[in-house]
């Protein structure tokens, strides 16, 4: 039977433990409300299926495509969401370089290196991948999955090192740059270039954002200069590179169909049409020949190498159509027998992005040179010398 005293002697071990848990969190409130962020967002994504999942993540990527269209909102939904979704990697990764850089340098400061490396990166690697397309190279590049928060902790990271103590602070510096030089050397992809621009963006903010720092007129001063050069080299490009288009490739395979007619509970205003269409025959099966070899053949028949077959297309709005009408769809092995229509070119031209981020920058870098020159001096030490 327990007693009283064995009652109040549990009682204070756990608001003991309850205090050090709380005042852990609190101390870092940016990088676990982010974590948790995290966690919720990957575990929803993991409850449905793969199509849709990449549906979500191709949406909110921060490729070119989205990117031209809306960076705002890309920007900032892309640090939530996780493309490979392993939660310990991140938990460990925000334990060891995400919190003790905010309990150093404080939550807002925090934030803003980690969105200036998230930002400042994403940016850099969208223009790279803007050159190169626009000389037709790489059309893949255009629509890619691209979210997740390893440029901000890889920005993060760069601030760590003025947190170290020297021995400590060299070793780390050699150890991040040897891991992000060695994925530039072996495979060389616009992400591992983004992680080697975020932690340049780290170290170059680390002096700003130190909580002891002492002359801070000569960093806001690099700073704003380096704004200035970023702006004035985006205006370099808008004016010198010839404008291009650039088409957005369709996924799937394209096919000509023929309506065959709406299905049985199909009411007024719906847009669903059934088509018949032909896809490559199976291994084994023979083709057949008379009036199975036109698209409106029966369903199962084969002809020339080809497997007629029915599926369901979806019609945008305000399209009318009529059976034996002949309509070009997108098959899409990820959802078979399901079609969708043709989409005319999407076209990509960034020159708005580019040229709101030379005004950006412009804008930046000269509110942080009039910031440096109020800025005071640091003092001079006096002369021990007399």
């Amino acid at each position: 039977m327990a007693t009283a005293t064995d009652t109040t002697t549990a009682h204070p071990r756990w608001r003991r433990l309850y205090r050090a848990v709380a005042d852990y969190l609190a101390a870092a409130p940016g990088t676990h409300i982010l974590l948790l962020i995290l966690a919720v967002t990957t575990l929803v994504l993991r409850g449905v299926d793969a199509p849709t999942t990449t549906r979500i993540l191709r949406h909110q990527s921060t490729n070119l495509f989205q990117m031209s269209r809306d960076a705002p909102r890309v920007l900032v939904l892309s640090a939530f969401l996780l493309d490979n979704g392993r939660l310990l990697m991140q938990a460990a990764m925000f334990t060891l370089i995400l919190a003790p850089v905010e309990r150093w340098i404080g939550t807002y400061r925090w934030l803003a290196t980690f969105a200036a490396g998230h930002i400042g990166a994403t940016l850099a690697t969208t223009v790279g991948i803007w050159l190169q397309v626009r000389e037709g190279a790489g059309r893949g590049l255009v629509y890619p999955v691209d979210v997740g928060v390893s440029y901000g902790v890889a920005a993060v990271a760069g601030v760590l090192v003025y947190r170290l103590r020297r021995p400590l602070a060299l070793a780390w510096l050699a150890l991040v740059v040897l891991d992000i030089g060695r994925a530039v050397v072996a495979t060389g992809t616009f992400t591992d270039w983004g992680h080697l621009v975020a932690f340049g963006i780290g170290l170059a903010m680390g002096p700003l954002v130190r909580p002891d720092r002492r002359d801070r007129r000569h960093v806001l001063a690099l700073l704003g200069a380096g704004f200035l050069a970023s702006a004035a080299a985006c205006g370099v490009l808008l004016v010198t590179v010839p404008d291009r288009d650039i088409a957005v490739p369709e996924s799937g395979t394209t096919v000509e169909a023929t309506v065959v007619g709406r299905p049985p509970d199909c009411g007024t205003g719906c847009r669903t049409v059934i088509v018949r269409y032909a896809v490559p025959a199976a291994d084994g099966e023979q083709a057949s020949p008379g009036p199975s070899s036109g698209p409106a053949a029966s369903p199962g028949q084969t002809a020339a190498g080809r497997r007629i077959v029915d599926g369901v297309l979806l019609l945008p709005q305000q399209t009318l159509t009529q059976r034996g009408e002949r309509v070009l769809a997108v098959a899409d092995p990820a959802t078979p027998g399901r079609l969708r229509p043709l989409r005319p070119p999407q076209r990509v031209s960034p020159d708005s992005l580019f040229g709101a981020m030379a005004a950006a920058g412009s804008v930046t870098g000269a509110a942080l040179l009039l910031l440096a020159r109020r800025s005071p001096r640091a003092a001079t030490p006096p002369d021990r010398s007399g």
